[in-house]
């Protein structure tokens, strides 16, 4: 579930060759600003009020090799006096990699990105203690039980009737619109302090 906590985010890469000594950052700017534009305004959609922060890199490689390195870009606009940063930014990386620049080689960029992201979500444990209670179900169900295949009577509890503390003893179908939830006739499950469903093994009801 990590997915519902993920930051939002959407990247952009586009291509605008140059040798790195020669670029002109005139149209690189006017390429990141479109960039940003588009990739802002798609993860504002999702992001309603939230900040959004944005990265830039470039995908440089030395003359003539066959892969890049991407290389993090100031969250700006360029100028003429970036270039020689942007050097030794791809010469350290190019060590770090593979132990040693090389002397004499241009260095090439290929690709521009612009990646535009809020920031992750604060998770904070939840330490509330709990009084738990037994609910009874909205129906029953027969279904196969997954602990011997046989035949059983399953609780039947719709996901939005359930409120935090409740306990529901396996075997039990705890449905929703997008899902259903099994809890095993070697389960139990609650709704925690934040709504979500825990299932803990029962050990004992598991061996027999």
């Amino acid at each position: 579930l990590g997915f519902l906590f993920a930051p939002v985010s959407f990247e952009i890469v586009r291509s605008h060759y140059s040798f790195l000594k020669r670029l002109d950052v005139a149209p690189i700017n006017q390429l990141f600003s479109e960039m940003a534009e588009e990739a802002v305004a798609i993860v504002r959609q999702g992001a309603g009020d939230q900040p959004v922060f944005t990265h830039r890199s470039a995908f440089m490689r030395y003359h003539g090799q066959g892969h890049e390195i991407e290389i993090s870009l100031p969250d700006r606009s360029l100028a003429d006096d970036d270039l020689d940063d942007l050097i030794s930014a791809f010469e350290d990386e190019y060590r770090r990699q593979f132990s040693r620049p090389v002397p004499g080689m241009e260095i090439e960029i290929l690709n521009w990105g612009l990646k535009a992201t809020t920031r992750p979500a604060e998770l904070t444990a939840d330490t509330t203690q709990l009084n738990l209670r037994e609910v009874k179900p909205n129906a029953s169900r027969e279904i196969i039980c997954d602990i011997d295949g046989t035949r059983k009577n399953a609780a039947f509890f719709y996901r939005d009737t359930l409120t935090p503390g409740d306990h529901i003893h396996g075997p039990a179908l705890i449905t929703e619109a997008q899902t259903s939830t099994l809890v095993s006739e070697d389960f139990s499950a609650h709704v925690d302090s934040m709504g979500n469903l825990v299932l803990v093994q029962d050990q004992e009801r598991g061996t027999q």
